[in-house]
């Protein structure tokens, strides 16, 4: 992707739009984390259970130092392992907060500082950003 081409996804999802982002390991589906009509069209596109929340990918330390308690471990985890493939479950500073974002978990949710494309992305987005992956969700008991 080009700087162009992020630059227009943070637009679209910023315009309450989904849009799917390449990593290195899997396509991400993404959608503005406060927006409740894009986040409820992830969970339909991907059959996924509206119990199981979406990752939030934060633009920085500071952004989730403001908007989550992150504890002395978490810290540590974070300071070695982010940017890079490392989700913590943090809970929100704020539960007010958390309810306006209840597609990526309250009171806790799944936060991550995402490294290359989905890192910049969220960087350049002016809201925060939802993911998961592209694939449909399935159920394992039906297996």
């Amino acid at each position: 992707m080009t700087s162009s081409d992020l630059d227009l996804a943070a637009r679209a999802i910023e315009a309450g739009e989904l849009v799917v982002v390449p990593t290195e390991r899997w396509y991400m589906l993404c959608c503005d984390a406060s927006n409740p009509g894009a986040c409820a069209r992830i969970f339909t596109t991907k059959k996924r259970p509206p119990d199981k929340s979406l990752l939030f990918v934060a633009p920085s330390p500071e952004t989730v130092r403001q908007r989550f308690s992150v504890g002395k471990e978490a810290e540590l985890l974070a300071a070695a392992f982010w940017p890079g493939d490392l989700a913590l479950l943090l809970p929100w500073r704020d539960a007010a907060e958390g309810e306006r974002h209840q597609a990526v978990g309250t009171p806790e949710a799944l936060v991550t500082i995402a490294p290359g494309i989905l890192g910049e992305l969220a960087t350049l987005a002016a809201v925060p950003i939802a993911a998961t992956s592209a694939n449909l969700s399935t159920d394992v008991s039906a297996f």
